[in-house]
């Protein structure tokens, strides 16, 4: 059996990553050799690959998926015997630290597989003499990745054959990536550096340096207009070098940047370079930037080769975020258990669908890592990840103790009836327990009509303070400017071209607030055109604006306002639906002013506000004297009151009476015994009693 040599092996930082993975997958300490080569493959498949030509990384790894799931583990080699061979290729060659190439060879040897060299390549650093200028506005990635500074890449290996291929061309040798944010454009370019380093490329591109170029670097440097256009003329000088690769992050940004746009702006003056093919350049941005600045100019277009980047799937995001994962925890003492992160992807797919995979993931993941250091403890918990996810997204915490506090806030405050609320509260209880049957579908949607339309706005804010944490999760649309079928502008944006066109939209919070409450006043105002619109985004879980991003309903309370439908109708949850009052016209009087449609849409509707009992109001009026309190204490007045005070109330009401009723009693009576320290100078603590069947005012000393 061979030993480890005594002598330590020296490895490099990116031997050291692929090695901690290797044994975090396995969960021992002398790993399969199937998990060697899934390791490998997962996150070298280009190198791999280029070292056996007959492999395909794809269907191998597929099959040792298969292998591992049947606990089929391959020959036991241990971490000390792999990082001998490993050291062992790299001393044959005359290098005293052993590369990911060398633990790749050492693997792929391992498992019976023959080798080929790969064509040499330097491995110091890139020349960097003579070009002072890139030095300034830029960053080298090629640098950095053979200094292991980037973060390996995961997959990808299409977009990264067709940006090679791009590059190796005579003329318009300029890729674009182009991808909603989050989805790794520049991680692509990261990795295209990395190929680069490690001799994975074509023989054209073995001596490239990828410069990444920051266009607001320009501008910050150079003062005045001449020295803009010197500073870059010397950019364009030094980056024709045919060893020099530019990469431009959010490439929209040249156009207008330094003079007119399509003129004297930067854009204009990298054009003649990039037609004529002296200049490489990889550009990044979305598809909605590209839409919007670099498609209207024609000429700027023709020069790039655009190449489509769609995000990754939840199962494709799984090793990235495994990599990352063992980047993160490698400086710590951090740990993640694999059934952790597979927790946390899922969350993460489920619960924040307005960003993109693997960026969500990764942004999740670094938090959840932060939020346990911070607490100074060593492993992330699937509660840590539940916890931390709901304070970025304001995802339900604890869904029972939310339910009862709404419940409990509704009925203390009296804003809808009995029945009303335990209707709302079985709509809610099933689709936030993931029961509903269109789970794509708001998690309710309520109409407000009648008297009961005056409190929708306090009853859209308990929602949202019991539900998703806060007060201010609410969203607000008002639906009465809505009046035209043009007017659907105000709702989703204006075409490209026309004004308006790129002014920020009330409904764009859904981007950063997507567990919210959706407040719509007047529904029955607008336009039919207008409603359609909202219709056709209940169906689906999602409105889609005029610049084509989508905007999804599926994590809101949706709530409706339509004052001018009256008192006539009762509630239509599950509760409210019986025979009798689909007969009696529930829907048809709902229908007649929004549609058979969108009131088939509704899970409930509400008309009546509760009478407040007599016997029954006395949280409503601690909840009033608690109001009237705070606004004391801005007068130095602490205010306090005993029973005998809310007794006195309740007696002289004698009878039910409306919310407003009660609050008109209450300010009655406090007001005229207040009055006289409202203006005092000096603060005082003031007790409301009963003596003699009268209200009074007791100082405390």
């Amino acid at each position: 059996m061979e030993h480890a040599s005594d002598v330590e092996p020296h490895l490099d930082s990116g031997s050291q990553r692929l090695i901690s993975s290797v044994v975090q997958m396995s969960g021992a300490s002398t790993p399969g050799l199937y998990h060697w080569l899934l390791a490998l493959l997962s996150q070298h498949s280009d190198l791999t690959e280029a070292l056996t030509p007959y492999l395909r990384a794809q269907s191998l790894a597929l099959e040792l998926q298969g292998k591992l799931g049947q606990g089929r583990t391959g020959a036991l080699v241990s971490v000390p015997v792999m990082e001998h061979r490993a050291y062992r290729q790299a001393l044959a060659e005359g290098r005293a630290v052993a590369t990911v190439q060398d633990i790749a060879a050492a693997i792929l040897t391992s498992a019976g597989y023959q080798l080929q060299a790969l064509p040499q390549y330097e491995t110091n650093h890139p020349d960097t003499t003579g070009i002072e200028t890139l030095k300034r506005l830029g960053r080298c990635l090629t640098t950095e990745a053979h200094e292991q500074r980037l973060t390996p890449i995961v997959g990808r290996t299409e977009e990264l054959q067709l940006a090679m291929e791009t590059l190796c061309r005579q003329t318009k040798r300029n890729p674009v990536f182009i991808g909603p944010a989050g989805c790794g454009k520049t991680a692509i370019v990261e990795g295209l550096a990395q190929r680069i380093a490690s001799g994975a490329c074509p023989a054209a591109l073995r001596t490239a340096q990828v410069w990444a170029i920051d266009p607001t670097a320009i501008m910050a440097v150079a003062h005045h207009q001449s020295d803009f256009h010197k500073l870059v003329q010397q950019l364009i000088a030094e980056a024709s070098r045919p060893d020099v690769i530019l990469f431009i992050d959010e490439v929209h940004q040249l156009i207008g940047m330094g003079g007119a746009a399509g003129q004297s702006d930067l854009s204009s003056l990298l054009k003649p370079a990039l037609a004529r093919g002296e200049l490489a350049c990889i550009a990044a941005t979305t598809d909605e930037e590209y839409r919007k600045f670099i498609e209207p100019d024609a000429a700027l277009e023709r020069r790039f080769q655009p190449i489509r980047v769609q995000a990754l799937t939840a199962a494709q995001t799984l090793p990235v975020l495994v990599e990352r994962c063992t980047l993160i925890c490698r400086g710590t003492s951090t740990r993640v258990e694999p059934h952790v992160i597979q927790h946390l992807l899922d969350l993460a797919d489920n619960h924040m669908r307005n960003r993109q995979f693997p960026d969500k993931a990764i942004d999740l993941l670094e938090q959840s890592i932060a939020h346990v250091l911070a607490l100074n403890r060593t492993e992330v918990t699937d509660r840590d990840v539940v916890e931390v996810l709901q304070r970025m997204v304001g995802m339900p915490l604890g869904l029972e103790a939310g339910l009862d506090s709404l419940r409990l806030t509704l009925q203390s405050e009296n804003i809808l009836t009995h029945d009303a609320i335990s209707s709302l509260m079985h709509r809610l209880k099933i689709s936030l327990s993931g029961l509903d049957m269109r789970p794509e579908r708001p998690n309710a949607t309520l109409l407000l009509t009648g008297e009961c339309a005056h409190r929708a706005s306090r009853l859209a804010e308990v929602i949202a303070e019991n539900l998703f944490g806060a007060a201010d999760r609410v969203v607000t649309l008002d639906f009465g400017r809505m009046v035209e079928p043009q007017d659907v502008t105000l709702l989703l944006g204006a075409p490209p071209g026309y004004v308006g066109y790129s002014e920020g939209l009330t409904i764009h919070r859904l981007s950063q607030m997507p567990w919210c409450v959706l407040y719509c006043q007047n529904i029955d105002v607008c336009h039919y055109t207008v409603r359609d619109v909202v219709l056709r985004g209940i169906k689906s879980g999602f409105l889609t604006d005029a610049r084509g991003k989508k905007l999804y309903l599926s994590d809101t309370v949706l709530l409706f306002t339509a004052e001018s439908i009256g008192d006539e109708p009762q509630p239509i949850g599950l509760l409210g639906r019986t025979a009798d009052k689909e007969k009696n016209g529930p829907r048809q009087v709902i229908a007649s002013v929004l549609g058979d449609d969108f009131a088939a849409q509704m899970d409930d509707v509400f008309a009546h506000v509760p009478q407040l009992e007599v016997e029954t109001n006395t949280g409503a009026i601690e909840r009033m004297l608690q109001n009237v309190s705070q606004r004391c204490t801005m007068h130095g007045i602490t205010l306090t009151w005993d029973h005998s005070f809310i007794s006195w109330i309740v007696d002289k009401q004698r009878v039910a009476a409306q919310q407003r009723d009660w609050e008109r009693a209450v300010e009655e009576s406090l007001a005229e015994i207040l009055s006289p320290y409202i203006d005092a100078t000096d603060d005082c603590c003031i007790t409301i009693t009963c003596r003699d069947g009268e209200p009074i005012a007791m100082r405390q000393s």
